[in-house]
């Protein structure tokens, strides 16, 4: 007997008439129907299981058998991969979707700022940060720290928050709208550090 792997998904046995004779079946008889040819597939495919890895264990099987003429046969497996693809396909559809948005914190006074951002790379922040000031007239200034956080959506659309070491900045100012604020900031605020400010600005602490 000789086994000869085509491919990941195909396999080729090449029985001789002595194997066909020590399997104790024909080329009639080479049919998957049969319970007694069912049985010498099986030991077919375990040994070409641990000789070439071929595994058909976990996925249907389609088998052609053409008759050789020294009295053997030429038997081809292969694996109907169509459904594993399918639903390896279905699972990647269906997976939750880990995507970034950005929160901003509001804080009364630059020390609050700069302790959260010294807490924040204790912890190991290390996604993108921003912070920006505003001031209106001779009223008080106000500092907004922009941070992301992990947000899983499905496939119907729905988000839920991770726990984020962003959430930290609460001990020290106040979560706002994310959407609205940014506009605002945007329009209204003074960048203090656009890139990377809670390593910048944790180092004055």
């Amino acid at each position: 007997m000789e086994l000869i792997l085509i491919s990941e998904s195909k396999l080729k046995i090449m029985l001789t008439a002595d194997d066909m004779e020590n399997y104790d079946i024909s080329n009639e008889q080479m049919t998957y129907e049969k319970k007694e040819t069912r049985r010498v597939f099986e030991k077919l495919l375990d040994e070409a299981r641990e000789k070439t890895g071929f595994d058909s264990s976990s996925e249907r099987i389609f088998i052609q058998v053409y008759p050789s003429k020294n009295g053997g046969c030429e038997v081809y497996v292969t694996l109907n991969t169509e459904g594993k693809q399918e639903r390896k396909q279905r699972e990647k559809s269906t997976a939750p979707k880990n995507k970034k948005e950005y929160c901003v914190y509001l804080f009364e006074n630059i020390d609050d700022a700069l302790s959260a951002c010294c807490v924040l790379r204790k912890i190991g922040y290390k996604n993108e940060s921003s912070l920006y000031s505003e001031q209106k007239g001779k009223a008080q200034v106000k500092y907004y720290l922009v941070l992301q956080e992990d947000v899983i959506q499905n496939t119907q659309g729905r988000k839920r928050r991770n726990v984020s070491k962003s959430d930290l900045a609460n001990e020290y100012g106040k979560k706002l709208a994310s959407k609205e604020w940014m506009l605002y900031i945007r329009e209204h605020g003074k960048a203090i550090v656009e890139k990377n400010a809670v390593q910048t600005m944790s180092v004055l602490r």
